[in-house]
């Protein structure tokens, strides 16, 4: 193979690579930015449900 067509191939294979990486890095940032979510709205949904009977009981 020529020099130029090294370049080209070692020039594809690392913005794959690299494209690859970034779209992995994406998910799995957004799989765990995703569950942090849920637990926080599970963690204000049983604090409002808590003041809720609370107030009830003090009625």
């Amino acid at each position: 193979m020529s020099l130029e067509m090294h370049i080209i191939s070692y020039s594809i294979t690392i913005f794959c690579s690299v494209g690859f990486g970034m779209v992995f890095t994406a998910l799995i940032v957004r799989w765990s930015n995703r569950t942090q979510v849920f637990a926080e709205t599970n963690l204000f949904s049983t604090e409002v449900y808590n003041t809720m009977l609370g107030d009830l009981r003090a009625k």
